[in-house]
This record gives C-alpha cells, sequence and structure tokens, in this order.
C-alpha cells in the first residue's frame, strides 16, 4: 500500500515495500471534505464556518501519482521504514523514487533524523539512492543546527553556550561544527542539554565521544 497525505499540489507517500513489486498496490488519495464539528472563534468563543479536512478515497495503481497526471508538483518522502531499513533500500523503493525523478516530480526528504541535510543523503547513496534525485530535505537535525548557530528567537537566544551533548556512538556522533559550543559532561555546569542520540555522551567535536545509554546516566 502507499498512503497518501495530499496538500495543495503536494503529497506525501509512506511506500509499503511488500506490495511495491507487482506495482498493483492500493493508494490513499486524500480528498477536502466538510465536517460538522465547529471551530471556535479565540475572540467571540462563538462557532465559525467548519473546519475543511482530508479524507482517504482509495484509487488502483501508483500511474495515479505520476507527475505525468498534473495532479501532484512535489512528493514528501519519509526514509526511515519507507525508503529503507536503515541499512538496505525496500524492494521497489529504488524504483519508485527513480521514475518519480525521471518524470519530473520534485521530490523531498521529510524526516525526523537528528543528522544535517547533506549526511542524510550522502546516507541514501549505497542504498542504491541517487541524491541528485531529490530537490532537498528536512531533518530535525538541520532544523536545530540552524536554530542554535543562528538564535532565532527569544528561546534560543536564552540557552547559553554550554551543554550536555547525547549524541550516538556506533553510528557516529552528531558534529556541532559552526555552533560554537562548549560542550560540559557534568549536568551542574551546562546551561542546556542537547540531545542528538541516546547511545554516548559527546565530549566535542575533536575527542569520541564517551559510550553512556541515557539509561545509565545520572542526571
Amino acid at each position: 500500500m502507499v498512503q497518501l497525505a495530499r496538500a495543495p499540489g503536494s503529497c506525501h507517500l509512506s511506500l509499503l515495500p511488500r506490495s511495491l513489486p507487482s506495482w498493483k498496490c492500493r493508494v490513499q488519495r486524500c480528498i477536502p471534505v466538510e465536517i460538522n464539528r465547529p471551530q471556535m472563534s479565540r475572540a467571540t468563543q462563538q462557532p465559525v464556518s467548519a473546519q475543511s479536512i482530508s479524507a482517504p478515497q482509495s484509487v488502483e495503481g501508483l500511474r495515479a501519482l505520476s507527475p505525468e497526471s498534473g495532479q501532484y508538483k512535489a512528493w514528501l518522502l519519509d526514509q526511515f521504514g519507507v525508503l529503507h531499513d536503515g541499512k538496505t533500500a525496500y524492494p521497489g523503493a529504488v524504483d519508485a523514487v527513480r521514475e518519480l525523478h525521471e518524470a519530473g516530480g520534485q521530490l523531498f526528504i521529510l524526516s525526523n533524523s537528528s543528522r544535517r541535510v547533506g549526511t542524510t543523503l550522502k546516507k541514501l547513496e549505497p542504498m542504491g539512492f541517487d541524491p541528485s534525485w531529490f530537490a532537498g530535505a528536512i531533518t530535525s537535525g538541520e532544523i536545530t543546527h540552524r536554530m542554535l548557530s543562528t538564535r532565532p528567537t527569544p528561546f534560543f537566544q536564552s540557552l547559553g553556550r554550554k551543554c550536555v551533548h547525547f549524541t550516538w556512538g556506533s553510528r557516529g556522533a552528531i558534529s556541532l561544527e559552526g555552533l560554537d559550543l562548549e560542550v560540559v559532561e557534568d549536568v551542574a555546569d551546562a546551561d542546556f542539554l542537547l540531545a542528538h542520540g541516546t547511545e554516548a555522551v559527546g565530549r566535542g567535536d575533536e575527542i569520541p565521544p564517551l559510550p553512556a545509554p541515557l539509561d545509565e546516566k545520572k542526571l
């Protein structure tokens, strides 16, 4: 099955690989519907017009999602559990992404990965995905890095510069390059906690992280 959550001019695909090789899977297509639950005005606390949401409607075949159909301009693709299992691409996923790209689709990775965009796209290549197929990516790691580097709001401006950094161990620690942070190991010395992973405590980019699962770390 391919699950599709549609926003205007775009769609969100969740590729479930057991159905993909046959290309006979079902597609959940979202269409606007009206619901009876009223939306309340914050100012008057009175009901306002009905809220429009999307409800699923089944259609047959992936061809309905083709860029050639003219219905969709962009595709937002999750990666782990959708394109791959962390190490290997799911059957049919590489072909699906390649064909969407070759048909003119604008493909974007939308992921809660703690890694930055460049690393995320690079890690897809050994699995068979060409990074050039994607128009871009958004990850929680990229957003975190940008917020900490630019400090655009009072919240981020108030965080300070000293942090305890939880990160990954065997799979590779997250770099803090460009953030002007001082990594400390004692929570009492930290202004805030920065959690990129759950396997180790970072000690700065120049020193390997200290393996320490979160459930063993006393805060």
